[in-house]
C-alpha cells in the first residue's frame, strides 16, 4: 500500500518536473495540415473569411464580430468568441495579407485567459473540381502556464484543427 502511494507520488513529482522543464523549451507551437476539399477555391475562400460561414464549421465558435474593415481585405479586425467547456474565450483576428481565392494570412491574439498570439496562413490551390488547402499555424506562448502545458496544448490543438476541417469538408460536400 505505502509502496504504491510512494510510487504514485514519485510519478506525480516527475510529471510536474517534466512540465516545468518543458516550459523552458516550448515558446512556440506549430500546426500544419494539408488536405483536398471538394469545390473550387472561391467557395472555400468564402468559408474561411465570412463570419457566418466560420460559425458553421469551427467547433466552439460562438460569435465572429467584425470590428473594422472588409473580412477579405488587409487590416480587417474581428473578435472571435470560442467556448471551451463553460468558459468563453475571446481572441482578436487581424487580416495581414490576402490574395482572394488563393492566400490568407491572419494574426490571432488571445484577449483573455492565458496569453498567446499567432499567425495562421491558408493557401488554396485549384485541383480540378477540388481545392488543395494548406494550413500553417504558429503560436507564440506568452504564458508560463501554456508553455508548461505545451505538449498537451499541441495535441489538443491539432485534434481540434483536424475535427474542424472535417466539419468544413462535410459542409462543402453538402454544398457541392
Amino acid at each position: 500500500m505505502y509502496a504504491t502511494m510512494f510510487a504514485m507520488g514519485g510519478i506525480l513529482c516527475l510529471t510536474i518536473v517534466a512540465l516545468i522543464i518543458s516550459s523552458l523549451f516550448y515558446r512556440r507551437c506549430r500546426y500544419q495540415l494539408q488536405l483536398t476539399l471538394p469545390g473550387p477555391p472561391d467557395q472555400l475562400f468564402r468559408c474561411i473569411t465570412e463570419p457566418h460561414r466560420l460559425l458553421q464549421w469551427i467547433g466552439g465558435l460562438v460569435s465572429c464580430d467584425y470590428d473594422s474593415g472588409d473580412s477579405t481585405k488587409p487590416g480587417a479586425v474581428s473578435t472571435l468568441t470560442l467556448r471551451a467547456g463553460e468558459h468563453l474565450n475571446k481572441m482578436r483576428s487581424e487580416v495581414i495579407e490576402v490574395t482572394p481565392d488563393t492566400w490568407l494570412k491572419v494574426k490571432l491574439t488571445a484577449l483573455d485567459g492565458p496569453k498567446w498570439e499567432g499567425i495562421s496562413e491558408y493557401r488554396l490551390q485549384s485541383q480540378g473540381q477540388d481545392t488543395l488547402l494548406s494550413v500553417h499555424h504558429v503560436f507564440d506562448l506568452q504564458s508560463w502556464f501554456l508553455r508548461a502545458m505545451a505538449p498537451v496544448f499541441m495535441l489538443v490543438g491539432k485534434k481540434k484543427m483536424v475535427q474542424d476541417f472535417e466539419r468544413l469538408r462535410r459542409l462543402l460536400e453538402v454544398e457541392s
